[in-house]
């Protein structure tokens, strides 16, 4: 599994589940930022006419870079906690969450793999080797997310961001300490909209306590927010809210999972597994949510995509291999088959020495579960193979990965 992450600009917080409820000023913060800037402050307006691309022929990649901003050794979150989060990310972008197949009947054909990966920076912005986490001890002992937003973002009590076009700038800190109430905000991020995308302000802040368990997604909603989506409920009217037609219509955010006929709008079922939801079951995107983020990563975020971040970033593309001799004397693959990949007949003398079918197949595996890999080979004798997994996504493939 990748160790990556993402963020947005949009201003939100994520489930919790069980411990409390959280709220979400995505829309309070998001339109004070463009009511300040001479923007229209109506999000719908912008939303409305976010661009949307379908072209995901592969994994677009998004270089990561966390910053820990901590008061108590408590709040210094260890390296392992981070890339648990990342991983979770990566799963959730990739359709290969354990839960994906767990999304009711109704909403099985909704379901989509949005195909983004999270890469952990190694390359910091001056082109130095990084562990893509810094650490920043602060005096403060919380950060209030009503009035001091952004102030961990920048000295004197937290930590500038790496350049925001080319690097996810991600915040882990206390946010949470001193909520009243039942409420607390796990994270939240700003919509990509006002000149937001690049300023020293843009990313993720996400909670050392709520918001870095996996199992709440925080991470993956805020993402979401990052790179445009509206929650499903929007202005609470039961109206197409986020303009996506394959999210069904909901007044409110819906927390509980218990109820699997809930609806909340008449005639409209609810539906609470959308990571842009704030239930205890999250676990898909939607074709149009996924077609949205493409357009904001593609379009007003393209420059992560040219980030050096990742060894060079930009979409991960397998290697195709070379050959000095071709397919004549019969040295070819002819077929691999790995869970639903079935790929065979597609080799035979006189074609290409190696093809790339990476657009054309893919298949979902479940982490620690066994598989076989079925290569089959033309009439060469002897004929050797071998099957390299790219897991890290760098792009060499190591002998740890063969």
């Amino acid at each position: 599994m990748l160790r990556s992450l993402l963020l947005t600009l949009f201003i939100s917080a994520s489930t919790v589940g069980s411990i409390a409820q959280e709220r979400c000023t995505a829309h309070t913060i998001t339109e004070r930022w463009l009511a300040a800037h001479g923007q229209d402050p109506v999000l719908g307006h912008a939303a409305a006419h976010a661009p949307r691309s379908t072209a995901r022929g592969g994994l677009l990649t998004i270089p990561v870079v966390v910053h820990v901003v901590w008061n108590t050794p408590a709040e210094n979150v260890p390296d392992g906690v981070i890339l648990d989060m990342l991983d979770q990310m990566n799963a959730d972008y990739q359709a290969l969450n354990s839960d994906f197949n767990a999304v009711r009947a109704p909403f099985a054909a909704d379901r989509a793999n949005v195909q983004f990966a999270f890469c952990l920076a190694n390359t910091d912005p001056s082109g130095n080797t990084t562990t893509g986490i810094t650490r920043t001890q602060t005096t403060e002992t919380w950060f209030d997310p009503d009035t001091e937003t952004d102030d961990m973002k920048a000295a004197p009590l937290g930590h500038a961001p790496w350049d925001p076009s080319s690097y996810l700038n991600i915040w882990i800190c206390d946010i949470s300490s001193g909520a009243t109430g039942g409420l607390v905000t796990a994270g939240y991020a700003y919509l990509p909209y006002g000149g937001m995308v690049g300023s020293a302000i843009d990313g993720l802040v996400v909670d050392y306590s709520y918001g870095t368990d996996p199992s709440n997604r925080t991470a993956t909603h805020e993402v979401g927010h990052y790179l445009g989506l509206l929650h499903p409920w929007g202005d609470g009217d039961c109206a197409n809210n986020d303009f996506l037609a394959d999210t069904p219509p909901t007044d409110q955010p819906t927390f509980s999972c218990s109820n699997t006929s809930l609806m909340r709008c008449p005639g409209s079922l609810t539906m609470y597994e959308n990571f842009m939801d704030y239930s205890a079951c999250t676990m898909m995107f939607t074709h149009d949510q996924a077609d949205l983020m493409t357009g904001t990563l593609t379009g007003d975020r393209a420059d992560l995509l040219n980030s050096n971040g990742c060894n060079g970033g930009g979409p991960v593309e397998g290697c195709v291999p070379t050959s000095a001799f071709g397919t004549e004397d019969g040295d070819f693959i002819d077929g691999v088959v790995l869970g639903d990949i079935t790929n065979t007949g597609s080799g035979g003398v006189g074609m290409p020495t190696y093809t790339d079918f990476s657009d054309l197949f893919s298949t979902s595996l479940t982490r620690g579960a066994p598989y076989t890999v079925d290569v089959t080979s033309g009439n060469y004798a002897p004929d050797n193979y071998a099957v390299w997994i790219d897991y890290d996504h760098d792009n060499v493939y190591t002998t740890d990965e063969k």
